[in-house]
């Protein structure tokens, strides 16, 4: 008869403190200088936007008791946020600088991650930031456009649910960090309409005939730009809204 597998490892009665997923399998990483702070490998692959980056981490690859190594150093609380819901009359939003990391501020778990882009969606289209975008890109002499105005809304959003600075970051790579995952696809305007995609045309392939719109609103294609020769050409293009 054939051995059965081995199954991998679970640890039991640990919570990963971001997924929250309990008895997870794999490696554990637990925080060194926080008395309770654990990720599983999935969430460990970004833990740089999930923690402060000087803090360690001890690998546990197989479940047991943590070592006591006398480490860990005591940590403020911070209290919880209030729940995530919205206020149709608060869409303001506030100059706040951003860090490149997490910061010691609580950060969301991914449930909460979630939720807050679903807020930040309603936010994006209410008619207080629709009209800043207005305003923003109107008059450019400014300095502020579209990016700035989104850049405050998400450092107001997070602020206000109690989280970290940190957790704008979060925001902006939630895609990427769960690119498997159907409903961090479709949340967000910008992630689920955007068709940009790798495509299928590879270094020395025919470069097909694309219609383009010059600066002066005029139709044209790329066989007309550059012709059907022989010659190497590079293309250097952008969008215009």
């Amino acid at each position: 008869m054939e051995a059965e597998a081995e199954k991998a490892p679970r640890h039991v009665g640990v919570t990963c403190s971001h997924c929250e997923s309990v008895d997870f399998e794999g490696v554990r990483w637990k925080c060194l200088e926080c008395p309770a702070y654990d990720l599983c490998g999935t969430c460990e692959r970004f833990s740089s936007l999930l923690h402060p980056t000087t803090h360690s981490f001890l690998k546990l690859a197989r479940p047991g008791p943590v070592p006591n190594l006398g480490v860990f150093l005591p940590q403020a609380t911070p209290s919880d946020p209030p729940p995530l819901s919205h206020d149709d009359s608060d869409d303001g939003v506030d100059f706040v600088a951003l860090p490149d990391t997490a910061s010691i501020q609580r950060m969301p778990t991914k449930r909460e991650l979630f939720r807050l882009l679903e807020e930040e969606e309603r936010k994006r289209f209410s008619p207080r930031i629709q009209a800043l975008y207005l305003e923003a890109e109107s008059d450019p002499g400014k300095g502020r456009d579209w990016l700035t105005v989104t850049e405050q809304m998400q450092a107001d959003l997070v602020r206000e649910f109690g989280f970290g600075v940190g957790a704008v970051q979060l925001l902006r790579r939630a895609a990427i960090m769960y690119k498997d995952d159907p409903a961090f696809q479709n949340v967000s305007v910008y992630v689920r309409e955007n068709r940009a995609r790798a495509g299928n045309l590879r270094t020395g392939d025919l470069a097909p005939d694309v219609p383009l719109l010059t600066l002066e609103l005029v139709e044209t294609s790329t066989g007309t730009v550059f012709g059907t020769g022989q010659r190497p050409v590079v293309v250097v293009a952008g969008s215009y809204t």
